[in-house]
């Protein structure tokens, strides 16, 4: 089974001394039947007072509170964990939504609800037209056939940016 290695980093910078408020951070993956950690480590900077919790959904929470300002404020997540992925061919999807579009059950609305909603502006519906590319000519699809295709266009096409590498390619 292949073994992954994350690492995040989060750097921001002050041009003076600020001071920071609690700090609530969801920075590591839940074991799963598909997911094992191996070893996980968080390092923040500057220095913080670091406790664990669990939310009422089973998410690690790490809560660091800040003793002294800085001008910079520095969270490096690390973990590695191995993987046991499920053969595309092998995957269930649920009967209500083999076929695209469909409606989540009414159940599972309260915990899924503000993820369907957008949170970034897209007033030419840039995002839209890029997910339609996927369905065709048609307003129906089979699912997975669907997110297949618009997981092999982000492995092809998409690019990580840094925030701050993004800020200078604008500014150019």
């Amino acid at each position: 089974m292949p073994v992954l290695t994350v690492t995040h980093t989060t750097t921001y910078r002050y041009a003076n001394p600020v001071s920071f408020g609690e700090h609530r951070m969801m920075m590591r993956p839940r074991d799963s039947h598909d997911l094992r950690l191996l070893d996980t480590s968080l390092a923040v900077s500057p220095k913080a007072k670091i406790r664990w919790i669990h939310d009422v959904f089973g998410n690690s929470i790490a809560i660091a509170r800040f003793e002294e300002p800085a001008t910079e404020l520095r969270v490096v997540s690390r973990f590695r964990a191995e993987h046991f992925p499920l053969a595309e061919a092998n995957v269930e999807i649920e009967a209500y939504a083999r076929e695209c579009p469909f409606s989540y059950d009414l159940a599972e609305i309260p915990d899924i609800g503000r993820t369907a909603e957008r949170h970034y502006a897209d007033p030419d519906r840039l995002v839209d037209a890029w997910a339609r590319r996927f369905i065709g000519g048609s307003a129906k699809g089979e699912t997975m056939g669907i997110l297949s295709a618009m997981t092999r266009a982000i492995q092809k096409d998409f690019e990580y940016n840094p925030r701050d590498e993004m800020a200078r390619k604008a500014r150019r």
